[in-house]
């Protein structure tokens, strides 16, 4: 109903862009820049058929433009369902984006990442009042959050059309996560942890950024071009998150941060360290390649991303190593070396040059905790308990607002507000010809979406009529 919102039916069309032909294919390995997999095409259209409009959080199957692997459901689709479909269940944070007028940023794009699963789970756009709800996070678990500016708003409903990111000295603001303010939150990102006895969290205020907000002495050394810069961790604790972030000539030159961790005052009986990097899932086109050493040893252990059954390549990654039964021997260093991506990797990964940060930053984040049956358990969630926010310490120009776009005398659910102007994602295969075998790939696709689908919702029911 263009009146209501709500969608009864729809038609799926699939034809060539002009200004960019692509071709399709049945075998789902072969999706990327030439050619479209008929099933990424079609789970995403199915995604706007229940009500989804586009993501940029990278790997989302409604992500506006062909990837390869896009037919696999993202926990961001996932969510953006039930919110839909109004299921809201487990844990659940809220907050403000603000700048130093301290008023409420809209059309700032704000991202969960979970440190168990080292991955943005959801990505939602700030309201009219900067303001940002994300439910349906599972509990049990540590987040943290990355602000960025939106990347295209041409593949969004109109009413995002006046959105305008250059809120420092004219220029755009940066990719970066929410800390603390002050030194001591520097270079590292703010962690909360959702469980049974804490459920919700309202974070506060999350300021824009004008920098990255990163330790002073680490920005020193990589631009003196030290051969490794050094983040030492808290000799208190058993793990955190830290932000890095590589210049170009650091790739260039393969020039490595080295992280230290003193974990000597733990009882190391059958522990392990586990450590998670993440990059492509926050926006940063670089691979890694890792080595650790414990003080007792001579060599290096290394490190490398991997491959998919797709043949495509993940940059978030998650190894363990044992700690020392002796407990003096814990002093671990890890070198994180940076690796330009092929332009091939680049682009199955994500699509779109839009959805690519100018800034090469990247998380490392080390845990404590067991290996329990192939499953890392931690000693205990990471945490930056007690948490403060950024109201004391805005930036970005004081007196910039952007509102929300309505034409006059129309309703935001009229026609042509809700994403006409669709990217490459959308519309960019002809299949006519009948009932050939692609149309009945199509349907398998288009089965086996909602089948996902309501599998998750009918689970959720289940679990709510539980008393």
């Amino acid at each position: 109903s263009t009146h209501t919102g709500v969608i009864s039916s729809a038609n799926i069309k699939m034809n060539q862009s002009i200004s960019r032909p692509l071709g399709l294919t049945l075998d789902k390995a072969q999706s990327g820049n030439t050619e479209g997999y008929i099933g990424d095409i079609i789970t995403h259209e199915l995604g706007h058929f229940l009500g989804l409009s586009h993501s940029e959080t990278v790997g989302a199957t409604m992500v506006y433009s062909v990837f390869k692997g896009q037919y696999s459901i993202h926990d961001d689709d996932k969510a953006g369902v039930k919110s839909l479909y109004n299921i809201s269940s487990n844990g659940a944070l809220k907050g403000t984006v603000i700048n130093e007028g301290k008023s409420g940023q809209f059309g700032i794009h704000v991202q969960v990442i979970s440190v168990a699963n080292n991955s943005v789970v959801q990505g939602q756009v700030t309201d009219e009042n900067g303001e940002f709800y994300f439910d349906n996070l599972p509990l049990d678990d540590s987040y943290y959050i990355l602000i960025s500016p939106l990347r295209n708003t041409d593949t969004l409903p109109e009413f995002y059309k006046n959105v305008n990111s250059n809120q420092c000295n004219l220029k755009s603001f940066v990719p970066s996560f929410y800390m603390k303010c002050g030194a001591g939150g520097k270079s590292r990102p703010q962690v909360f942890e959702l469980n049974s006895e804490e459920d919700f969290i309202d974070v506060g205020s999350v300021t824009i950024r004008c920098d990255e907000n990163l330790e002073s002495q680490y920005l020193v050394n990589k631009f003196s071009q030290i051969e490794a810069t050094q983040l030492i961790a808290d000799y208190r604790k058993s793990g955190e998150v830290y932000n890095g972030i590589f210049f170009e000539d650091n790739v260039e030159n393969n020039t490595p941060d080295l992280f230290e961790m003193d974990l000597t005052y733990l009882d190391p009986t059958s522990m392990v360290l586990n450590t998670s990097v993440l990059s492509a899932g926050i926006g940063t086109p670089i691979d890694f390649i890792v080595q650790i050493k414990r003080s007792d040893e001579l060599n290096w252990s290394t490190y490398k991303t991997s491959r998919d059954s797709l043949d495509k390549l993940n940059t978030d990654f998650t190894f363990q190593v044992q700690l020392s039964p002796i407990a003096s021997d814990n002093i671990f260093q890890i070198k994180v070396y940076p690796v330009e991506l092929s332009s091939s990797d680049t682009f199955e990964i994500f699509s779109s040059k839009d959805l690519v940060n100018d800034n090469l930053i990247y998380t490392i984040t080390t845990q404590v905790g067991y290996n329990s049956q192939g499953e890392f358990v931690p000693v205990k969630n990471l945490s930056s308990y007690p948490y403060s926010d950024n109201y004391f310490c805005p930036e970005g120009q004081s007196t910039f607002v952007s509102k929300g776009f309505t034409p006059l005398n129309k309703s935001p659910f009229d026609a042509g507000q809700l994403g006409q102007n669709s990217a490459v994602g959308c519309g960019t295969i002809d299949t006519s010809g009948g009932g050939n075998r692609a149309s009945r790939v199509g349907l398998s696709f288009s089965l086996g979406f909602l089948i996902i689908v309501f599998f998750n919702l009918f689970a959720f029911r289940r679990q709510n009529s539980l008393s």
